[in-house]
C-alpha cells in the first residue's frame, strides 16, 4: 500500500490553516477543501461574515442565503499559497461567477457547464511500497464543483409586482429575509486510482439571513444621510448524513459539518451634496451611486460548531471583526479569530481597493493576512483575489435616462 508521508505532513498543516484540528474526543471530518473559507473579505474580519449582507463581496461559501442580495453579473477569483514555510506548491484556488436581480441570486462554480469550481492542490508527493522503496510520484488534490441560489422574500415580491404594472411599497428597505442553498460534488485524491486513494461525495448546504434597518435615511437630503441596519445569518454546512467519503485503503470518512451563526452591524452615511446627484436622471447621478455611500462601517461576530456528523463530539470557533470602506473605493479590515483546539488564536487584517464605473461595472481586488497555529512556527498566510462586476439593468436604465433626456432636449 502506498504511504503518504508528505501528503499527511502538508495535510495536517492545511488543516490547522482551514481551522479544523482534531484533538482527543474531539471528532472531525475529511476534506480540507471544505472547512477553508474561500472570501478573502472574511478571512480579512477573521471569518466573520454570516450575516454580513452590504458589499459586493459576499459570501455564499458561509451563508448561500446572501446571494439574494446579489446584483448583475460578478465574476470573483481567488488564490492562497496556504502553508508558507513549509511547501510552496500546496494553494488553494477558487472561481464563481453569480448572477442577480430583483432579490434572486444564483452562483456557478465548476456547475454547471464547468465553470469555475474549487482546487485544493496538494502538489506532488513521493509514494513509497511497504518496503519503504520508490514507486514514483503521484498529484494530491482536491476538487469542489457546485451551485447554489439565494432568494430575498420581499425584494422579490416587490419585483414581481412592479414587472405586473404595481407600485408596491418599498418594505424590503425596512426588513427581509432571505434564504438559500448550496450543492457541492466533492472530489479528494490522496493517491493515485491504482492505489485506491479517491473518494468523493455529495454536499447540501443551507442558510437564512434576517435583516432590520432602523434607520433609513441614506438617500434623503438631509443634514446627514444615514443609515443604520442588523442582521442575524444562520447556515448549515455539508448537513446531510450521507455526506461521507470511502477510500479504498481506509473506512468511511464524513465531511465535517458546520453549524455557523453571526449577527452583523452596519452603518453608512452620505452628505447631501452626494444625494442630490445620486437623483439626477443622468450619467452625472449613475456615477455618483457608484460611489455612495461615502462612509461604511460594519462590524460582524460569527460562531462556528464543527463535528463530523450526528452523534460525535463538536469543537467551537469564534470570529470577530470589523471593515470600514470609503466610497466603495478603499476599504480596511480587522479582526479576532480565536480557535483553542486548534491554538489558532491571533489577529486578522486586510485592505481592498476597488474602481467602481458609477453603478454600472467596475472591478476590486483584495488582500488579507491571517495567522497560522501559534505551535506550528510558521508565517502569516497572506489571501489574494480579484472580481469584476456589470450590471445590464443598471446600464439599460441609465441608457434609458439618456435617451429621455435627449428628447427632452429636442422639445425645448
Amino acid at each position: 500500500m502506498t504511504q503518504l508521508t508528505r501528503y499527511a505532513q502538508v495535510s495536517l498543516a492545511v488543516l490547522l490553516l482551514s481551522l479544523a484540528r482534531p484533538s482527543a474526543g474531539l471528532a472531525q471530518g475529511t476534506a480540507r477543501s471544505m472547512d477553508i473559507d474561500l472570501s478573502i473579505r472574511s478571512a480579512g474580519m477573521a471569518g466573520a461574515s454570516n450575516a454580513v449582507f452590504w458589499g459586493g463581496s459576499l459570501n455564499h461559501w458561509a451563508n448561500p442565503a446572501v446571494l439574494g442580495y446579489t446584483r448583475g453579473i460578478r465574476y470573483e477569483y481567488g488564490k492562497t499559497q496556504l502553508v508558507p514555510g513549509l511547501a510552496t506548491d500546496v494553494f488553494i484556488r477558487s472561481e464563481a461567477v453569480k448572477v442577480g436581480w430583483g432579490g434572486i441570486g444564483l452562483v456557478a462554480q465548476g456547475k454547471p457547464g464547468g465553470v469555475g469550481g474549487v482546487l485544493l492542490d496538494y502538489g506532488e508527493s513521493e509514494g513509497v511500497d511497504e518496503s519503504g522503496n520508490p514507486i514514483g510520484t503521484f498529484h494530491s488534490q482536491e476538487t469542489v464543483d457546485s451551485w447554489g441560489f439565494g432568494v430575498s422574500a420581499l425584494q422579490t415580491l416587490e419585483a414581481v409586482a412592479r414587472a405586473a404594472g404595481l407600485r408596491p411599497p418599498p418594505v424590503s428597505r425596512y426588513f427581509d429575509v432571505s434564504g438559500g442553498m448550496n450543492f457541492k460534488d466533492v472530489e479528494v485524491q490522496l493517491a493515485p486510482p491504482s492505489a485506491l486513494g479517491v473518494g468523493s461525495t455529495r454536499a447540501r448546504d443551507a442558510g437564512v439571513l434576517a435583516r432590520l434597518t432602523l434607520l433609513d435615511g441614506l438617500e434623503r437630503n438631509r443634514t446627514l444621510p444615514a443609515r443604520f441596519e442588523v442582521a442575524y445569518g444562520n447556515s448549515k454546512l455539508s448537513y446531510n448524513d450521507d455526506a461521507s467519503i470511502t477510500f479504498g485503503f481506509e473506512e468511511t470518512e464524513r465531511v465535517s459539518r458546520h453549524r455557523r451563526e453571526g449577527f452583523a452591524l452596519h452603518a453608512a452615511v452620505n452628505a447631501p451634496v452626494m444625494v442630490d446627484l445620486m437623483r439626477r436622471p443622468s450619467p452625472i447621478g449613475s456615477l455618483a451611486r457608484g460611489f455612495s455611500p461615502l462612509l461604511s462601517i460594519g462590524a460582524a461576530f460569527d460562531h462556528d460548531r464543527i463535528d463530523a456528523g450526528a452523534g460525535t463530539s463538536e469543537y467551537r470557533v469564534e470570529g470577530s471583526g470589523y471593515e470600514a470602506t470609503f466610497a466603495n473605493v478603499f476599504a480596511l479590515r480587522r479582526g479576532h479569530y480565536e480557535d483553542k483546539v486548534g491554538d489558532v488564536v491571533g489577529r486578522t487584517w486586510g485592505w481592498m481597493v476597488a474602481l467602481p464605473l458609477g453603478d454600472l461595472a467596475g472591478a476590486r481586488y483584495e488582500f488579507a493576512q491571517v495567522p497560522q497555529a501559534r505551535n506550528s512556527d510558521l508565517p502569516d498566510v497572506k489571501r489574494h483575489a480579484w472580481s469584476a462586476w456589470i450590471d445590464p439593468v443598471a446600464i439599460w436604465r441609465a441608457a434609458r435616462s439618456a435617451e429621455h433626456g435627449r428628447l427632452a432636449q429636442a422639445v425645448r
